[in-house]
């Protein structure tokens, strides 16, 4: 009796790995495909609000996890999710600063405007409202060092609170300096004709050389 549980457990176990392996490879094909079309020099704000990147994954998770595996044990249904969201995180933070070894692939961010980045950050709000719908615990959290790291980038002037280690330990705990830095090095100005919406806050060239200049250096 207690062999054949033992073995009944085994395979559940072993399917459950190739399900979620399988779905590290369709997430990553998703992000792969519609992260490309990601306009990240934009200065126009999205009509749709969001980019494609983010209903079409949602489109692929709501078949997949809410569809498909439902009958699942619940912890398993959690699992793929928590994995999934990970998988997402971490592309994304790869986009954001891999530099010239990975400047082949054409998701890349190579250089980033600060209207790019408000229609990114909009993307993730829609995607944690989308962990938040699922009523796992948690879940949405595991944006959190990713929504510091884009408020941070749009705060404008602000961004050089982050020298101060009272205010960042405040507001951006678990940014990574050399994400900042990173990124920073990929800013783009918008053209002198362009008018930002009040509602952004405008990121000027000297603001950026002065961080770059006197963001601690990480090895």
């Amino acid at each position: 009796m207690h062999e054949a549980r033992d073995a009944l457990k085994s395979v559940m176990s072993q399917c459950v790995d190739a399900l979620f392996e399988r779905l590290g490879i369709e997430v990553e094909a998703i992000l792969n495909k519609y992260m490309a079309k990601v306009n990240w020099q934009s200065d126009k704000l999205n009509s749709s609000n969001i980019n494609e990147w983010v209903s079409k994954l949602k489109e692929f998770l709501d078949m997949i996890l809410k569809d498909k595996i439902k009958y699942l044990p619940e912890q398993y249904r959690d699992s793929a999710y928590f994995i999934t969201m990970a998988k997402i995180k971490q592309y994304i933070v790869m986009l954001f600063t891999s530099g010239a070894e990975m400047s082949s692939a054409a998701s890349v961010v190579k250089k980033w405007t600060v209207v790019a980045m408000y229609n990114f950050n909009m993307d993730i709000i829609n995607l944690e409202e989308y962990c938040r719908s699922t009523r796992i615990p948690d879940l949405h959290r595991i944006f959190d060092s990713l929504k510091q790291l884009l408020t941070l980038l749009l705060s404008g002037k602000d961004i050089v609170q982050y020298l101060d280690d009272d205010i960042k330990m405040q507001k951006y705990p678990i940014v990574e300096t050399q994400h900042v830095r990173a990124m920073l090095e990929k800013y783009k100005p918008l053209g002198f004709m362009n008018r930002l919406p009040k509602h952004i806050n405008n990121l000027e060239s000297k603001t950026v050389k002065f961080m770059l200049k006197n963001l601690p250096e990480m090895y």
